[in-house]
């Protein structure tokens, strides 16, 4: 969240962490909202979900400290259990990149090692720099390269992700993956060095030309890269307060007071899957609306991976992980959404008394477990000093210096991570991209449950749809969560910490434990049999609410509510989105027929409605034509130009849309709670009609007051209220200004945009945010700058004839802004226009436009 606001709430917690009685509950009402809203902005504060989705996409990954033998048999395991056997015909890797239109590269091999390699070098053709710089972080060494940091932030980054033993598990886990696996890893840091080395650090593409650490890579760098994205919904936001959490009386790193939280990122994405009763040609069909951002590592990447006998599945993954974490093959497609569920859990320790590196369990002293890190650090003056922290940790895992809580002679906060221990993603998505049918599909998560964080929708050749949220999720009993659940709503510091995303137990009782269950990962989570999922032949969906009404006509209910609450408010997009599914009227998104063609998912999902304007605009327009003025600081505003802009306009947030704007700064004067709580309207939140409540404008007045405070947010940036939304929201690409639509969340948009800090890279910003003018969250004199998003778009249908599909990378194919496929399909997506993908070896052929036959010695 702002940072302001994120300062006030850190207070307040703080107060709630050190006062000796606890506060009124009304003292944190503010603060908590609905558990909607905490869901929404969880991990999107600094506690933060973070972003995300991804490495699960490590669709296909694997590695192996010994080379895969020459013509030596290697059992790999395909979906749903049934093998192949692969032969590695040489010692050489060998492959061919065949580039089509819009730079998508199309890799074919005769094993998997081969594979990977050229995979691996196609994606450094188009994204070393992004991948380089990710491989020095999760080397703990950002410090080493680029100094200290604002705030010491590289130097926090490294300690805390060597403390959690990022590298050394990177090590292990790469010793046990499956032959074919290791194979594949290790192929794809060959192709990424044979890449390096032919190019030469001065020359490789983009802002890291000439770094130092512009180096090759090997197979360990990218498992702990792999291993550091797990983390992205838990530990990662938390590296600093990991960093820097100290007992009392030691002398604190400097930062310690000052640890600042990023720009919020906004998570989001769409799924929709839908099944033969709902197709005009009765197979599967899909949409993929991943809302990622536009820069730095955590952008997608398209390829096609064609492995004769054992692999064919094309799509994105994120840069620098092997095979495809959203996309088809032929028998299945699939695409994913940020999960509402925890996959941590913090836990409050009661010290010892005069022991503060000792706590109490049930009764009996703990102590705290300490090892000292140290990493090297860039000077000043360009030498190289170390520099040396002790880092402390309980049972459960790190000590937190929590902003505004910390560590005190009384109390610690600690916390566990269910992705620490996730040995299984590559394997998962290895079995996802071979299976061969839906249910080698979902035996494919039954076996690994190896998704990080995300919700998974599929859909099938033979017109199935399936939602499963198989996230690893903290398995707590009954007692656990009936007293968790009462304190959210009735202590004031669980309650501050929930409204936060973070769920805090009593670490001092066992009762708090994780439960060990058969059937799952790892001990302590929930089994697989017990996570949220449904099949169905119409369609699911999930735009990062919970489970719930993941089809409205089948709600889910009665899982853990660590996997999100049911039978709460959902937030505007999520309606936005449920209402596009269940509208079967003839003059709905689906037409006369009441079933989906490509082109009307198409249009339906880049149509930029926005629903929080269907559900109020008309009672503003009537409020403001009632009395068209109101007084902001004893100033009379005159509102009748901004209540005529508003009456005529479309209600969508496309780039020829006259009114958006003023919209969007009227609806931005309420929080995002009071939004999708709707505590300024009048018709509360119902569950037996969660798509069409809370509804109606409460207060009129108000209403004008928040009209009038729009309006001088337009007058301060200087733009007309009648200006087009494409002139106000932009994104930048080679110097020049591209129109986008699309809104966020809680404006109701399916097409969700956005800005957020680039903290994923040290990638320079290429849409800098601006100085927001005094009043709006977003508005500045420029308009409103846009870096995050629709990342990846495809609709895809299964035919008679096979795959169908049509899709736009955004942001491109290249992250080198000297490439044409730098900003080509920004274009596309300004337009709304899609571009056929092309799949079979015929259309591929038909299309090349470059080949490079590529081999290496393994």
């Amino acid at each position: 969240s702002p940072r302001a606001a994120f300062a006030a709430q850190s207070n307040s917690f703080a107060n709630l962490w050190l006062a000796d009685e606890a506060l009124p509950t009304g003292s944190v009402a503010a603060m908590s909202g609905e558990h909607t809203t905490r869901r929404l902005h969880r991990v999107r504060r600094v506690v933060g979900l973070g972003l995300a989705v991804g490495l699960a996409a490590a669709a296909c990954s694997d590695s192996a400290t010994q080379k895969v033998p020459a013509a030596s048999p290697v059992t790999t395991a395909t979906g749903g259990g049934a093998t192949t056997t692969q032969v590695a015909a040489t010692d050489e890797y060998r492959a061919t990149i065949r580039r089509t239109s819009y730079g998508i590269a199309h890799i074919t091999a005769a094993d998997l090692a081969s594979a990977g390699f050229g995979q691996g070098y196609a994606l450094a053709e188009d994204h070393a720099c992004s991948l380089l710089d990710r491989v020095v972080k999760a080397r703990s060494e950002r410090a080493k390269y680029n100094g200290r940091g604002d705030n010491d932030v590289n130097l926090n980054s490294d300690l805390a992700l060597k403390s959690l033993d990022v590298y050394a598990k990177a090590k292990a886990e790469y010793a046990a993956l499956p032959a074919d696996l290791a194979g594949m890893v290790k192929g794809y840091a060959a192709g990424v060095s044979l890449y390096v080395t032919e190019t030469g650090a001065a020359n490789v593409p983009g802002y890291c030309a000439g770094k130092a650490w512009v180096k090759p890579v090997d197979e360990i760098d990218l498992m702990a890269v792999y291993k550091e994205l797990l983390l992205e919904a838990s530990s990662e936001p938390l590296l600093n307060y990991v960093a820097t959490a100290q007992p009392p009386s030691a002398t604190k790193p400097a930062s310690y007071t000052d640890v600042a939280p990023a720009d919020e990122p906004a998570v989001a994405s769409n799924g929709w899957a839908f099944g033969s009763e709902r197709t005009e040609g009765g197979g599967g069909m899909l949409l993929a609306n991943p809302h990622f951002p536009w820069e730095g590592s955590l952008r997608l990447w398209e390829s096609q991976i064609t492995v004769p006998g054992v692999m064919d599945v094309y799509g994105v993954s994120l840069i620098g992980v092997p095979g495809v974490l959203i996309g088809f093959n032929s028998a299945v497609s699939w695409t994913h959404t940020v999960s509402a569920g925890a996959r941590f859990t913090g836990y409050t320790l009661d010290l010892a008394p005069g022991q503060p590196t000792s706590y109490l369990y049930d009764g009996q002293a703990r102590a705290m477990t300490s090892k000292v890190m140290s990493v090297d650090v860039k000077q000043a003056d360009g030498s190289i000093a170390q520099e040396s922290r002790t880092m402390w940790s309980s049972q459960y895992g790190p000590i937190l210096n929590f902003p505004g809580v910390g560590w005190t002679d009384k109390r610690a906060l600690s916390y566990r991570d269910a992705n620490l221990d996730n040995r299984t993603f590559l394997q998962q998505f290895n079995a996802m991209n071979r299976a061969r049918s839906m249910d080698e599909f979902q035996k494919a998560h039954a076996d690994n449950q190896g998704i990080p964080w995300v919700n998974t929708m599929a859909t099938s050749a033979d017109g199935r749809a399936w939602y499963v949220d198989s996230t690893p999720t903290p398995n707590l009993s009954p007692v656990a969560l009936a007293i968790w659940l009462d304190k959210r709503q009735n202590d004031p510091f669980t309650k501050a910490a929930d409204a936060q995303g973070f769920v805090v137990l009593d670490g001092s009782d066992s009762r708090f434990e994780w439960q060990v269950e058969a059937g799952s990962r790892s001990p302590g989570l929930v089994p697989f049999a017990k996570v949220p999922q449904l099949e169905r032949k119409d369609f699911i969906f999930n735009s990062n609410d919970s489970y719930w009404l993941t089809n409205p006509a089948s709600p889910l209910t009665g899982y853990s509510p660590l996997h999100g609450l049911a039978e709460t408010a959902r937030t505007p997009r999520t309606r936005r989105n449920l209402t596009t599914l269940t509208d079967t009227s003839t003059t709905g998104p689906m037409g006369a027929d009441g079933k989906w063609s490509l082109k009307e998912i198409q249009t339906a999902a880049l149509s930029n409605k926005v629903y929080t304007a269907e559900l109020l605009v008309d009672e503003v327009v009537a409020a403001c034509k009632a009395k068209p003025s109101a007084v902001l600081d004893s100033v009379p505003v005159d509102l009748t130009k901004a209540c005529d802009v508003l009456a005529r306009w479309d209600r969508t947030y496309n780039i020829d849309a006259v009114g958006a704007g003023v919209w969007r700064e009227f609806i931005a004067q309420w929080s995002p709670a009071d939004v999708v709580n709707g505590t300024f309207m009048t018709k509360p939140f119902e569950k037996t009609d969660p798509i069409h409540t809370p509804s109606g404008l409460a207060d009129a007045e108000l209403a004008r007051t928040n009209l009038a405070k729009a309006i001088r947010n337009f007058e301060r940036a200087g733009f007309a209220l009648d200006a087009k939304f494409g002139d106000m929201q932009y994104t930048m690409k080679d110097g020049v200004r591209i129109p986008v639509g699309g809104g966020d969340t809680i404006e109701g948009v399916e097409d969700a945009t956005g800005w957020e800090a680039n903290v994923s890279t040290t990638e320079p910003a290429i849409t800098p945010k601006g100085t927001v003018v005094d009043g709006s969250k977003r508005l500045t004199k420029d308009g409103y700058a846009t870096n995050r998003g629709t990342s990846f778009i495809m609709t895809m249908e299964f035919t008679k004839a096979g795959p169908h599909a049509e899709a736009i990378l955004t942001y491109g194919e290249s992250g080198d802004p000297k490439s044409p496929f730098f900003s080509d399909q920004m274009r596309l997506f300004s337009a709304r226009q899609f571009r056929p993908i092309v799949f079979t070896d015929a259309a591929v052929t038909a299309d090349t436009k470059k080949t490079t036959p590529l081999k290496a010695k393994h």
